[in-house]
């Protein structure tokens, strides 16, 4: 009798397709998802990495601006303090300015004094006096004239408490800077400090001027107008006070616009800025006439030190550790779990074919002869479908047995059936009822098709070669179900049909027709 668990019991300990399949299935489902989390959270953390880069920005921006501010709030004090004094001489401007310098600042105090004046003071235009204290002439020539100080007439810082050497020398501007006139005549006309374009000084260097005018009022100031000036190089403005390790996170830019709307730089950090997008703030300093302004690019340290750099391809990577994991764990319980149920499922299969099968002759026993004859008169149709039964029974097998022995006699059973397994087809059920009885039902198989096979089981059991040394026949009787019929009907039809046979002397076929 052909078993499928037997046929493919060597599959157990084979790794099929599907699981194979199922684990690629998880392990691509789980990177997918898992990248699209990674994805979120590198967005997320972008969004982190952008606000700290603008917080760090407007942290830059905002010392840069109250740079400016306390730099003009400077000029404005010193204004006030020659105000409210009735002669200011050079030791109390000292003393009054001294605590208001950055370290490498310059304050000027600037008197616009004619030639007759400026004889007067007693001092000469070959330089800053040994005090430190200097007054130069500034002086802007008519169209035609010769300039009074000179073909090189220049504004000198007037007065520097910082005591660097380079400050008591002097810093020089030329005087054909076309910003200078404009920057006096402003001056002249505002009450608030002026800020100065960028100047190029003699050194090489740029500088911005802070100047407001000293006794105007009412925007109207006297002829002989006297201004209080401050002056910070570019580069002390971008980084005094600034801590070591920030200088380098970030890539910055300041520039001026100048009145036809062309932005000149005056200030790089020489820092390399990042490839990568939105890292770039540009920020205006001043609104108004000058325009200043800001661009600040983050650095690739800035990008590294916030991790942004190589999280991506972290998370690539953990990606695939933790899918190829999932997967590989998927894989290992799926099999065993595929293993364990097959395993099961053939036991139960073996312990189901036990309590069927008849423990001798391997043949189904009575229960299971009795399910089948259920399900197939409730199957049967009046027209369509026609089903048969043959009974079979050993001829003078009692004989056999008082003569061999119950040994032999079950040998001849055991023959019995594999000679019918090996001639019935695969549809056909063969069952033992009891004794040397059997019954074979045969689905959609009319009486005549039953006497065929019946016919050819005969001649096979009559050929065949049995342990006992002797020829072995059989007898069988046929009947086809009627539809409405009881099992037990049909079977004693089939009974009935094998008694003629036996009657009619053996080894032979009888038909009983149903009712």
């Amino acid at each position: 009798m052909p078993d499928f668990y037997d046929r493919n019991a060597a599959s157990a300990d084979q790794t099929p397709t599907q699981t194979w399949v199922s684990a690629m299935v998880v392990f691509a489902t789980t990177f997918l998802v898992l990248i699209y989390m990674c994805g979120q959270i590198k967005e997320r953390s972008k969004l982190v990495t952008i606000t700290n880069f603008h917080m760090l920005a407007d942290e830059r921006i905002s010392r840069v601006k109250n740079r400016f501010q306390s730099e003009a709030r400077r000029i404005e004090g010193a204004k006030r303090f020659i105000e409210n004094s009735d002669i200011t001489t050079q030791a109390e401007f000292k003393g009054f300015i001294t605590p208001f310098l950055y370290p490498g600042g310059a304050y000027l105090f600037v008197r616009d004094l004619n030639e007759h004046s400026y004889k007067t003071a007693g001092l000469t235009s070959e330089g800053p006096s040994d005090s430190g204290f200097d007054y130069r002439a500034y002086s802007k020539a008519k169209r035609g004239e010769t300039p009074r100080q000179g073909s090189n007439s220049r504004l000198m810082i007037l007065y520097s408490a910082s005591q660097q050497p380079d400050m008591r020398s002097g810093v020089s501007i030329d005087t054909v800077d076309p910003t200078l006139p404009h920057f006096f005549e402003k001056a002249k006309n505002s009450s608030q400090p002026v800020v100065s374009a960028p100047i190029k000084l003699s050194n090489g260097k740029f500088g911005i001027f802070f100047i407001i005018a000293v006794g105007c009022k009412n925007a109207v100031c006297p002829k002989d107008a006297v201004f209080v000036a401050a002056m910070v190089p570019i580069a002390e403005l971008m980084e005094a006070g600034l801590p070591a390790s920030s200088t380098g996170q970030m890539a910055i830019n300041l520039y001026f616009v100048g009145p036809d709307d062309k932005s000149i730089s005056i200030y790089t950090n020489d820092v390399q800025e990042t490839q990568q997008a939105d890292f770039t703030q540009a920020r205006s300093l001043l609104p108004d006439d000058p325009r200043y302004g800001m661009t600040l690019s983050a650095s690739d340290s800035f990008v590294l030190a916030q991790g942004e750099d190589f999280k991506i391809s972290y998370f690539i990577a953990l990606s695939i550790i933790v899918s190829g994991l999932l997967a590989m764990m998927f894989f290992v319980l799926a099999n065993q779990n595929r293993k364990t149920a097959y395993l099961v499922l053939k036991r139960t299969h073996e312990m189901d074919l036990m309590a069927r099968t008849d423990s001798l002759t391997g043949a189904y026993n009575r229960r299971h002869f009795i399910e089948e004859m259920r399900h197939h008169t409730e199957s049967i149709h009046p027209i369509f479908i026609k089903h048969g039964l043959i009974a079979l029974d050993i001829d003078k097998f009692k004989s056999i047995n008082d003569s061999f022995g119950h040994n032999k006699g079950d040998e001849v059973l055991s023959a019995l059936v594999r000679v019918a397994s090996e001639n019935l087809r695969m549809k056909d059920v063969f069952c033992r009822n009891g004794g040397e009885e059997f019954f074979i039902i045969c689905p959609d198989t009319d009486a005549a098709g039953c006497f065929i096979l019946a016919e050819k089981l005969r001649q096979r059991v009559e050929s065949h070669a049995f342990p006992i040394g002797r020829q072995v026949t059989a007898s069988f009787g046929i009947t086809e179900f009627s539809y409405g019929e009881t099992i037990t009907s049909i079977t004693e039809r089939a009974d009935r049909a094998l008694y003629r046979a036996k009657v009619a002397g053996r080894n032979r076929i009888e038909i009983e027709e149903s009712a």
